[in-house]
């Protein structure tokens, strides 16, 4: 999920620019939450199916909840940082408009999870709005780099 980024940065430029850093430093926390509330959401199924013994299995749903839960929060901080501080995302209103979006719903998305959302219908809207947020931030880091409107 996150290597793509580093290999084409590093083939265009031969070089690591913090940006790119900071951008796949993002993607691969919400990725790797997002990965454990598909563990929370499938845990029934996969381990009458498969006997699976992964996270939840092993910290239980609650701890699995607050790591996914840390996990996309510390993504939002180091989106927020790159508005702050990076070029082209310093006062970007091109980025921040579709990250605010992003970051909100995926701490809506954590925090249904933390508080015990069981629901099939959250499940879904977990599943489907965190991966179209994602595509939305992966289209703000594009747009950022190509138009920069200052706030």
């Amino acid at each position: 999920m996150v290597i793509p980024f580093v290999y084409g940065d590093f083939v265009v430029t031969n070089s690591f620019h913090i940006s790119i850093v900071l951008i796949s430093i993002t993607i691969f926390l919400a990725g790797v939450a997002r990965e454990i509330h598909g563990m929370i959401r499938d845990y029934k199924g996969d381990e009458k199916a498969r006997g699976s013994r992964n996270l939840l299995f092993h910290v239980g749903k609650a701890r699995a909840s607050q790591l996914a839960a840390i996990l996309y929060a510390e993504a939002v901080l180091v989106s927020i940082y790159m508005f702050f501080f990076y070029a082209p995302f310093a006062f970007n209103l091109v980025y921040i408009v579709p990250i605010a979006i992003t970051d909100v719903t995926l701490l809506y998305i954590s925090y249904g999870f933390l508080v015990q959302k069981k629901s099939r219908e959250f499940y879904s809207f977990s599943r489907n709005a965190s991966l179209a947020v994602m595509a939305l931030s992966v289209l703000a880091f594009l747009a950022a780099a190509l138009l920069y409107v200052r706030i």
